[in-house]
């Protein structure tokens, strides 16, 4: 559960504020993703995040950012944040 902020209960970033806020990115400039309900091979699928300046629409690149790059891979764009979280993907 969150609070009105975006914080969690162990005060870290709710999904929804970290994917709004590129600032708090680990490995920014992207942001790892991942979706259990998706599968690719037995394992979750995984794509990220590309801070672009923008908080919405979100682009979601499919797949790993070190197979390549980002322009040889497939990508959905989700309308909200919300949008993107309600399909499954979570910060990884």
């Amino acid at each position: 559960m969150t609070n009105r902020k975006g914080v969690d209960p162990d005060g870290r970033p709710s999904e929804a504020a970290m994917v709004r806020d590129p600032d708090q990115w680990p490995q920014w400039p992207v942001l790892p993703m991942k979706n259990r309900e998706q599968r690719e091979h037995g394992s979750p699928a995984i794509g990220f995040l590309q801070d672009t300046g923008i908080a919405e629409p979100v682009v979601l690149y499919h797949g790993n950012i070190f197979d390549g790059g980002r322009d040889d891979l497939a990508t959905t764009v989700f309308q909200t944040v919300d949008d993107l979280l309600g399909a499954g993907w979570v910060v990884d």
